[in-house]
């Protein structure tokens, strides 16, 4: 019975780790909003501006590095931004 419930156990977690097939990428540009303003700083980051009719703020990241591309004296702050943007949230 042991024997039985480890087999079921890694067969559970092979199928887990199976690569899910994608479709292909959609490389289309998106479409261009009047209402959206785009700036490009100084260090090369993007930033959009949405204004809305709603109160409140929102906060959409995508920064195209991650601890991988970090030099020895850069360690920590893809980290450390992943925790400044989501300080805070639920």
């Amino acid at each position: 019975m042991h024997y039985k419930l480890t087999f079921a156990g890694v067969v559970l977690i092979l199928t887990g780790c199976t690569a899910v097939s994608t479709t292909g990428t959609d490389n289309r540009p998106l479409p261009q909003r009047s209402d959206l303003q785009h700036i490009r700083l100084a260090n090369g980051m993007n930033v959009y501006l949405l204004s809305r009719p709603q109160p409140g703020a929102e906060l959409r990241l995508l920064v195209e590095s991650g601890s991988l591309q970090e030099t020895e004296e850069q360690r920590g702050l893809a980290h450390f931004t992943e925790h400044m943007a989501f300080k805070g949230t639920t």
